[in-house]
């Protein structure tokens, strides 16, 4: 009376999206009175061993084809409650034991159980158009093993900050990095290569190690390589992963902005892999600012005096609180429609920031664009964007 697993999911699933397994029975016991598939569902953080007793429990009826079919997702992705500033390498590991139960008289009998393999689960999702249930992690993005969905060209300015992340675990038995490699192109014709070597996995393949996050902006990469590589000649440059001599995936190219004239917005939000991409909005910006209040009216006069007055400075109106709206309106530049693809997922972002000063000062933001129309070059020849988002800190610190 055996199980099988027909099935499975990605080496590292993105957990938003189905998380599948289908199992059957090859006997024929589906027929019997009760019958239920059932599946032990594990999940933890911390080294691949430490999975400990199971969480959730579940059954399912055979379906027409007589195969159980259990979606793991909703489960998972509930896990992923912190934000991402915080929690940069946000993976779970998770395995299930699957069964099958059916009464026969005051009894019910039981199979054999079957475990499936370990696998990672990530904070992200798949496209519906582009990705099929199950796409592993590396069939996901050319750019792979970033944690990025491009575009392959993009701009900066000199003093950009921001890190991007890079998947440093095996996803069935390929490559895995340990380099992070830029090269610089300058305006005098002469180019710079430098590299950082990436933290190595620790024992256990910890969850904490197997996404690191290396510099992707030109400022981030001069700090941590050589003040010389932001310098006032940089055009351009273009990141990519190597393992040892080997490279990994596509490379990311970027351009610097060679005229600013006003003072560029740079967004960083969480893509859909649970990690971060940016885009700098180098054309003119506006600020809002706007307040919400609820008065009432007290009463006026000394009436606790001698004598009952109505002083001056005595006022029918009081506020009883103000509150604030900040808003942040900003343009891109003249852009490929490439980017579309970037804006559909800055619009789905449940995290978004504001950096500023360096990359020092971080604004949480909201976007309140709610829609846009998607341009070609062949219907628009010129394409450019305006997005809105509302400030998520008070103007007054009240907590």
């Amino acid at each position: 009376m055996a199980i099988a697993i027909k099935q499975l999911p990605a080496t590292a699933s993105l957990a938003q999206s189905p998380i599948a397994f289908s199992v059957s029975e090859s006997a024929g016991l589906y027929s019997q009175l009760e019958f239920v598939y059932t599946a032990n569902l594990y999940y933890w953080t911390g080294s691949i061993s430490s999975s400990g007793s199971y969480k959730y429990q579940l059954q399912k009826y055979p379906n027409a084809s007589n195969f159980g079919i259990f979606d793991f997702s909703k489960i998972l992705a509930s896990t992923f409650n912190t934000n991402a500033y915080s929690h940069p390498s946000d993976v779970r590991y998770y395995k299930a034991d699957f069964n099958f139960q059916y009464q026969s008289g005051s009894q019910y009998v039981t199979g054999s159980t079957v475990t499936s393999s370990v696998y990672y689960a990530l904070d992200g999702y798949l496209l519906s158009r582009n990705n099929a249930i199950g796409t592993e992690l590396n069939q996901n993005t050319v750019f792979y093993p970033f944690l990025t969905d491009g575009p392959q060209s993009q701009s900066a300015v000199l003093d950009d900050a921001g890190n991007i992340g890079i998947w440093k675990a095996s996803v069935l038995g390929g490559a895995t990095p340990n380099t992070a490699s830029y090269t610089a192109s300058y305006s005098n014709g002469s180019t710079l290569k430098v590299s950082i070597p990436l933290a190595a996995v620790g024992a256990g393949n910890p969850t904490t190690d197997l996404i690191e996050l290396v510099p992707f902006g030109p400022n981030q990469i001069a700090n941590a390589t050589t003040s010389s590589f932001n310098g006032p000649l940089l055009t351009s440059y273009k990141v990519q992963a190597y393992s040892g001599s080997t490279a990994l995936g596509s490379a990311i190219h970027v351009d610097i902005f060679c005229e600013i004239k006003y003072e560029p917005i740079r967004i960083q939000y969480k893509n859909r892999y649970g990690q971060w991409d940016y885009f700098t909005f180098p054309k003119v910006n506006r600020r809002g600012f706007k307040t919400k209040s609820r008065d009432y009216r007290p009463q006026v006069g000394t009436w606790n005096s001698s004598e009952l007055a109505y002083p001056d400075y005595d006022s029918t109106i009081q506020k009883y609180v103000v509150d604030t709206d900040e808003t942040l309106l900003v343009n891109s530049d003249w852009l490929p429609a490439t980017y579309n693809e970037t804006f559909k997922q800055l619009l789905v972002s449940p995290e978004i920031y504001q950096l500023e000063d360096l990359g020092n000062q971080l604004t949480p933001l909201s976007i309140t664009t709610s829609d846009f129309q998607i341009k070609t070059v062949v219907n628009d020849q010129l394409i450019q964007y305006a997005f809105e988002f509302a400030v998520g800190e008070n103007y007054k610190l009240v907590l």
